[in-house]
């Protein structure tokens, strides 16, 4: 029987059981999309590649895509299948799937392939809401009603061109040859240190703030991250990145250019609160954040990812085998 309310919600949690809801779904939904419906393919890239499909005199047909290799987790797995058919309509609830499209798109264009057409349909992004006036009654009881979620459709190269533009203006419409073709990968780096499923964001920043911040950090950005390797130099970062971060972030309290210790050295001597020093981050953990946002680099390439629990990209197995973060001193 299949659990209901909170015990449901219990049950899902575990993975053996999350495992056999999955299997009970791939055994049960190809005869129910397919069935009567010849002209139509279902593929389903889980643990394999498989594609099913009907057929009016056999029934159920599965075939495995041999020229897919199985990979990782479903976020890294729709680029190749738009690279398959051409173009794709992404049903997404993860946020990552935005950065992940970009980063293929780019990819593409690196070799010389004409990307594919992708299209992410996602919770709708909402600019924040102005804050209500004071005589409002419903701001001074706090019962304003929330809105239902609105849902949109996010054009992957409209909005590369978008985010080019904004690059562009960045940097004054200097050109940075080098750099060319890397200006996803760059700002999926920025993305890795505000936080992800592979990193822990930064302390008193958000994606928004380091956004406004793009003019001012562009060009530190582009001295400390590496187009050979594709990748960020972690000791630079740190002392070059970060602190130029911090300083734009607290531009009354840190003023340094020595270094990412000197910056915080300031801040943590300066007359902000004691909340935000003690939120902080050491430079052991600025230095694991930076690791970890070169290994997304390498993941969301969506081909087969080097081991990640290794020095170089911020991770390491506790007493248990279980992964956790490298950031010792």
């Amino acid at each position: 029987m299949v659990p209901e309310g909170e015990q449901w919600a219990q049950c899902i949690a575990n993975r053996t059981f999350k495992a056999r809801v999955i299997d009970l779904v791939l055994l049960r939904l190809p005869h129910l999309l397919l069935t009567g419906r010849p002209a139509k393919r279902l593929v389903v890239d889980y643990t394999r590649p498989v594609e099913y499909r009907f057929d009016p005199a056999a029934g159920l047909q599965r075939a495995e895509l041999t020229d897919l290799e199985p990979l990782g987790e479903a976020d890294v797995k729709f680029p190749r299948h738009a690279d398959r058919h051409g173009a794709l309509l992404v049903d997404s609830i993860d946020g990552d799937s935005v950065p992940i499209a970009l980063r293929h798109h780019e990819l593409c264009l690196r070799r010389g392939d004409c990307p594919p057409r992708m299209c992410v349909y996602r919770m709708e992004l909402k600019p924040p809401a102005p804050r209500p006036a004071a005589k409002d009654p419903k701001a001074v009881t706090g019962k304003r009603k929330r809105a239902p979620p609105t849902y949109e459709y996010v054009h992957v190269h409209a909005l590369y061109e978008g985010l080019m533009q904004a690059v562009a203006q960045s940097t004054g419409r200097l050109l940075l040859p080098a750099h060319r073709r890397h200006e996803m990968a760059m700002l999926i780096a920025l993305i890795g240190l505000t936080g992800t499923d592979f990193s822990r964001h930064l302390p008193q920043l958000s994606g928004r703030a380091l956004f406004e911040l793009l003019p001012d950090l562009w060009g530190t950005l582009a001295a400390v991250f590496d187009p050979a390797l594709d990748a960020l130099a972690v000791d630079e970062a740190a002392d070059r990145l970060v602190a130029l971060i911090y300083c734009a972030k607290y531009p009354k309290h840190a003023r340094s250019r020595s270094g990412l210790a000197v910056v915080l050295a300031e801040l943590r001597a300066s007359p902000i609160s004691e909340r935000t020093k003690a939120a902080l981050p050491s430079p052991a953990r600025v230095a694991c954040t930076l690791r970890n946002a070169n290994w997304l680099l390498a993941y969301w390439t969506c081909e087969r990812p080097p081991d990640p629990i290794q020095p170089c990209y911020g991770f390491r197995t506790d007493a248990a085998g279980r992964p956790e973060y490298d950031d010792r001193d």
